[in-house]
């Protein structure tokens, strides 16, 4: 039985970050506007790069070894439960070939070999299920601790679009550096994410 690859979805934090709305404010940032509607509004806007800081998120990186590391071992288990049932279906065979058992209670021992096998396959569904549940669900923790620290970050930089980018773009194809906050909110996340002061609001994948 080959290992059930587990993929740990940046893109679908990236989905789910893909537009991260700062709260509204009536006060003017220090920090680069946007003229809207000819000048008759103004709209304060920045923006962080998704890609680097997921990969340099102290939270989602122990996170995604904790599911690592849970998938590992069950993948090891299941993969060594039919490594023996193989090993029992060879030994089962070579003692049919020899004449060393019955063809009755060969038929018994195979009808045996093969509700394990049953049972090994039906492990392996429901770890699938719970590998992707899980996985949503640390996606959904991880997303959910940015957008707190955003609420947070964002009182007294009064943003009022904070928006996401990927390493192709697909967000925003040409922007102002100056605009880019990715470092100042990283800095921030893991400074908090140490501290345990997101433990308040978010919620360990267990």
């Amino acid at each position: 039985m080959k290992n059930i690859p587990l993929f740990v979805s940046i893109a679908a934090l990236a989905v789910a970050v893909i537009a991260l709305i700062g709260a509204p404010t009536s006060g003017k940032s220090k920090n680069t506007t946007k003229n809207v509607a000819a000048g008759t509004s103004e709209m304060s806007i920045a923006y962080v790069n998704l890609d680097t800081l997921v990969d340099a998120y102290d939270f989602y990186n122990d996170e995604k070894t904790e599911l690592l590391a849970w998938s590992s071992e069950k993948e090891t288990s299941l993969d060594s439960r039919y490594k023996a049932l193989q090993r029992k279906a060879m030994e089962l065979q070579q003692q049919v070939q020899s004449n060393m058992m019955t063809p009755t209670t060969a038929q018994k021992k195979g009808e045996q070999l093969g509700f394990q096998e049953q049972e090994i396959l039906r492990d392996k569904q429901a770890y699938e299920y719970e590998a992707m549940d899980r996985n949503q669900k640390m996606t959904l923790t991880v997303f959910d601790s940015i957008k707190s620290y955003l609420k947070i970050y964002n009182e007294d930089k009064n943003y009022r679009l904070i928006l996401a980018n990927d390493t192709l773009g697909t967000s925003i194809l040409l922007g102002d550096e100056g605009m880019d906050i990715t470092r100042e909110v990283l800095d921030g996340l893991n400074k908090r994410y140490r501290s345990g002061s997101s433990k308040k609001d978010t919620t360990s994948v267990k």
